[in-house]
C-alpha cells in the first residue's frame, strides 16, 4: 500500500518526468536501510508516510496521498517521527 502512495504521488507531483519513468518497485529502492514511519487517519486509515534516513535524522520523502491532504496526517507523521514511534521499517 505504501508503494501505492509512492508511486500515485510521484506521477501527480513530478508532472516533468514522464509517468512510465516511476515504478512500484521504487518504492523499496528508495526506502532501502530508512525507518518509514505510516502516517493514519483517526479511523485507521492509511493517509501516507514519513520515511527518515536514522544515520542523519534526515527526513528522505514525506508523501500524503492527496485526498488525505486537508486532513493535515503530515503534521502528526512528524510528530510521531519525534517521538522515536515507527510503525514499519524499510
Amino acid at each position: 500500500m505504501l508503494a501505492d502512495i509512492y508511486l500515485s504521488v510521484r506521477r501527480q507531483t513530478f508532472v516533468w518526468v514522464d509517468p512510465g519513468k516511476f515504478h512500484h518497485e521504487d518504492f523499496s529502492a528508495h526506502t532501502n536501510g530508512e525507518t518509514v514511519f505510516v502516517c493514519e487517519h483517526a479511523d485507521g486509515s492509511l493517509a501516507g508516510f514519513l520515511s527518515l534516513w536514522p544515520e542523519d535524522d534526515f527526513i528522505h520523502m514525506l508523501y500524503i496521498r492527496s485526498e488525505s491532504r486537508a486532513a493535515a496526517p503530515a503534521r502528526r507523521c512528524s510528530r510521531r517521527c519525534r517521538n522515536g514511534r515507527s510503525i514499519s521499517t524499510g
